[in-house]
C-alpha cells in the first residue's frame, strides 16, 4: 500500500491508500503510483505468512502519464509508416481520475500537417520474445494534457483472440490527437506502436 503524505504523519492519520494492490505470492507482480518530485510516500508490504521478500523501487516508461505522451513525428508522406522502438509497459500505471481501463496504459501524441486517415497498429517486439497478444487502444482528439479532460474516445479497438487491435481515425491537420494503449489485468510485456497516415 502507499500513501502520499508529510514525511511527518503518524500512522493514525495516514488516511485511505493512495495506491493498493493485492495479490497471490505466484501472481506477484507489485504496485504502480505516479509519484511527484519533492512529494513523500510511505509504503506498507504485509503478508499472512512469515516469508521472506525483496522491496525493488523502480521507475515506469516515460509515456505513462498523458502530459508525457510519447510524440509521434508528422507524417505528411502518404504510406510511410511510423514505428517505434520496443517499450514495455509492465511498470505502467494508472493516473488518478484516469479514463478505464487504465492499468498499465501509455499514450502517444499526435499533431498531423495534412488532413487524412491516422491508422494506428501495435506490434510485436523486434525480437518477438515477452509479448502480451491482450491489448487495447484508444484514440482521443485533445490538446489537454489533464487526463481528467480528454472527453470520449474517437476510436478504439481490442484483441479478441482472432487478431490484434487496429484503429483507423480520421485526422485533421493541426488538431491533437492522443492515443492510449493499455492491456488486460496481469497481461503486459513489451511491443512496438505503428502509426500510418493516408
Amino acid at each position: 500500500m502507499v500513501w502520499d503524505t508529510a514525511a511527518s504523519t503518524p500512522v493514525a492519520s495516514l488516511g485511505t491508500a493512495y495506491a493498493s494492490e493485492t495479490r497471490s505470492y505466484s501472481s506477484a507482480r507489485g504496485i504502480s503510483f505516479h509519484g511527484a518530485a519533492g512529494r513523500t510516500y510511505k509504503l506498507r508490504v504485509s503478508g499472512t505468512t512469515n516469508t521472506p521478500f525483496r522491496l525493488q523501487v523502480a521507475r515506469g516508461p516515460v509515456n505513462d502519464m498523458l502530459a508525457t505522451a510519447a510524440e509521434v513525428p508528422a507524417r505528411p508522406v502518404r504510406r510511410d509508416p511510423w514505428v517505434s522502438d520496443d517499450v514495455d509497459n509492465t511498470r505502467a500505471g494508472a493516473e488518478p481520475s484516469e479514463p478505464t481501463p487504465s492499468d498499465y496504459g501509455m499514450w502517444w501524441t499526435y499533431t498531423p500537417t495534412t488532413s487524412g486517415n491516422l491508422r494506428v497498429e501495435v506490434l510485436a517486439p523486434a525480437d518477438g520474445l515477452n509479448y502480451t497478444r491482450y491489448r487495447k487502444l484508444y484514440a482521443y482528439r485533445t490538446t489537454s494534457t489533464d487526463v481528467t479532460a480528454t472527453g470520449a474516445y474517437i476510436a478504439r479497438d481490442q484483441y479478441t483472440g482472432d487478431y490484434d487491435p487496429i484503429i483507423n481515425v480520421a485526422v485533421v491537420a493541426g488538431q491533437t490527437y492522443k492515443i492510449k494503449m493499455t492491456t488486460a489485468a496481469g497481461q503486459f510485456g513489451r511491443y512496438r506502436m505503428k502509426f500510418t497516415q493516408f
